[in-house]
């Protein structure tokens, strides 16, 4: 990956996850269409393990607020899911 490559990535997930800490949604909205134009090898894993350390930032940023309850059933199905998936 060139050096130019690089930071307008890095530029775009900037950007990204500003949007995404203001607004709650958009960080895969920005950067999956960018990064599939310049660098379409990278997704989706770089995708997920970007969000990795953003979605955490929020998750604790936001502990008060969470639905535990509600987090544990959603954890609940999406491991289901992904053991049936695999």
């Amino acid at each position: 990956m060139t050096p130019d490559v690089f930071l307008m990535l890095a530029v775009t997930v900037g950007v990204a996850a500003f949007i995404q800490g203001t607004v709650g949604m958009g960080f895969a909205l920005v950067v999956a269409p960018v990064c599939g134009l310049i660098a379409p090898g990278l997704l989706p894993v770089a995708l997920l393990i970007l969000m990795l350390p953003l979605n955490i930032f929020v998750t604790w940023r936001e502990r008060g607020h969470l639905d535990m309850s509600g987090a544990g059933w959603i954890t609940l199905g999406r491991t289901v899911g992904a053991l049936l998936g695999i």
